[in-house]
């Protein structure tokens, strides 16, 4: 169900939007630890308190973005089985890369942020009417993500 945001603080761009995205999946996986996790469409849909366009555009934005963060290491994920209109991630987990990402303290960074990641889920879902506070989340993550795969060669 989508809550009411706040409309100061929307996104601006796709890549905005994208890095919000970034942002809601990662805080939903350290939430849950270890454990793995299926993504489908219903529970993508869950997970995106705000959206921008209809259904699919959702789904596909979540589905990029769980694509890039497998790509670049920060997840794995057990299967992805794709169907006319949706798909299923299943056995979705934060890899050593991802649980460095979401234990790494921000304000050390971003004087913006403070803490990391995991220990800001607990206050998270009250500031989740601020799509900016998971979208400078996830773009703290997009860099550090870039600053690895730089240092390493890969970019």
């Amino acid at each position: 169900m989508k809550k009411n945001i706040d409309p100061n603080n929307l996104p601006k761009s796709k890549l905005d939007y994208h890095y919000y995205t970034l942002g809601r999946i990662l805080f939903f996986l350290a939430e849950n630890g270890l454990s793995k996790i299926d993504f489908n469409p219903s529970n993508a849909m869950e997970v995106m308190d705000y959206r921008e366009g209809n259904e699919e555009d959702v789904l596909k934005a979540f589905s990029g973005v769980l694509r890039f963060m497998i790509k670049e290491g920060v997840i794995r994920a057990d299967n992805i089985q794709e169907y006319e209109g949706g798909y299923f991630f299943n056995g979705v987990q934060l890899t050593s890369k991802g649980l460095v990402l979401v234990q790494t303290n921000a304000s050390t960074i971003d004087t913006a942020l403070t803490g990391s990641i995991s220990a800001n889920t607990a206050s998270a879902p009250a500031l989740s009417t601020d799509t900016s506070y998971y979208g400078k989340w996830g773009e703290f993550a997009g860099s550090l993500i870039a600053s690895a795969t730089k240092s390493f060669g890969g970019g």
